[in-house]
Order: structure tokens, then C-alpha cells, then sequence
């Protein structure tokens, strides 16, 4: 495990469990955590910043002797005199858990576990998904852009899912709530995080483009 485990994995990223492929899932969902966690943290921070921060990752733990700069990225902080909030990589509100890595996860696991189609196909009985996983995916992916990033990185212009389907406001008159994504917050704390690697990336429609 590396920073979040199999629990992450709720709603439109739930996989199927041990109980239902003796633990196949659980196996290759735990590898798959393992290899894509650190290849995004990778992407985002580059091999300087990535290289600082993974020796105090032990497993889904931060090392207590951290510096605050990784306690913040990994478990949020609050920042600007309280207007803004950064809610971490990884977060749980009750029985909730949400973790930016665990949609990248999942979107990586899914296009290696897709060639038998299998926890696709459960996915969509337990949970009553429609089965389309074109759809599906869209609808995961633009989840994670909006974790990654938000709508104040898409060239000013408003960004909802209904069902998959995008509506775009280029006006943008929602108000800032404070909550931030991963993007605004290293560009706000780029004194903080120097070099750091993470680039803008672009919303997909329904027809997964």
C-alpha cells in the first residue's frame, strides 16, 4: 500500500472484493496501488521533490518526522489567513474516504484489468451502473481532473457533469467556495514546493474525448 488502500475505492471506483474472486481483486487492486501511487506523485512533483518526500511514506503512513510541507500535500492544510483550504491527497469525512491518487489508480487498474471485462461487469451489477464504460470512465476521469485541478485551471470557464454529460458555464459566476485542488494549491505554495512538475490537463465528454 502506498499512502491509501483498497477502502479509498468507493462509489464510482469501487472494485469488487475479496469475498467474490478469493481475493484476485484485492491482490491486483493492492499492486496496482502500489505502482501507479507513486507514479502520480511522481508526475506532479518531479524527481527532485519526489525523491524528498518518498523515504517518509512508510505504506499508507507519513512518517511522523515528516517535514510540515509533506504532512500539508499528503493531509491537508489550512492556509491564506483561513480563506483557503487544501484538503489533502487523502481525506475521509465520516465513513467517507477521497483520495485524488485513487481515482488515478483506478483509472490505471481499470485498462489493465479490462481486457477480461470481469470487474467491470461486477462493478456494474453490485452498483447498478449503466454498462457503458465509456461513460463510466468519463464520468471517473473528470472526477479526478476536478480533484487534479478545478475549474479555475480550465481557461476561465465553468466545468459540471450531469450524468456524464458536460455543461460548461464561460462566464463563471460560481462563487469560490476556498476548497482547492491539488494544482492550485502547489501554485499557490510554489515558494514551497520549487520545481514542482504538475501540468494542466484537459476534460472529456461523454464520448470519452
Amino acid at each position: 500500500m502506498y499512502l491509501i488502500d483498497k477502502t479509498y475505492f468507493q462509489g464510482k471506483i469501487n472494485v469488487p472484493n475479496s469475498d467474490e474472486f478469493n481475493g484476485e481483486f484485492d491482490s491486483s487492486l493492492e499492486m496496482a496501488i502500489d505502482k501507479y501511487a507513486p507514479l502520480f506523485l511522481q508526475n506532479v512533483l518531479g524527481a527532485v521533490l519526489f525523491n524528498e518526500l518518498n523515504p517518509f511514506i512508510v505504506g499508507v503512513n507519513l512518517d511522523p518526522l515528516a517535514p510540515q510541507k509533506w504532512k500539508d500535500l499528503i493531509d491537508g492544510v489550512v492556509y491564506d489567513d483561513g480563506k483557503k483550504v487544501w484538503k489533502g491527497l487523502r481525506y475521509s469525512t465520516g465513513l467517507h474516504k477521497e483520495s485524488v491518487l485513487a481515482y488515478f489508480v483506478y483509472l490505471n487498474y481499470y485498462q489493465e484489468t479490462n481486457s477480461s471485462g470481469v470487474g467491470q461487469v461486477v462493478d456494474i451489477a453490485k452498483n447498478g451502473i449503466n454498462a457503458n464504460p465509456t461513460q463510466h470512465l468519463t464520468e471517473v476521469y473528470n472526477i479526478f481532473v476536478e480533484l487534479y485541478q478545478s475549474d479555475r485551471y480550465c481557461y476561465g470557464a465553468e466545468r459540471s457533469y450531469i450524468n456524464g454529460a458536460l455543461f460548461i458555464d464561460y462566464y463563471n459566476n460560481r462563487k469560490n467556495s476556498g476548497f482547492v485542488s491539488l494544482l492550485e494549491f502547489l501554485q499557490d505554495n510554489k515558494d514551497i514546493y520549487i520545481g514542482y512538475t504538475a501540468n494542466q490537463i484537459a476534460y472529456k465528454n461523454q464520448l470519452g474525448i
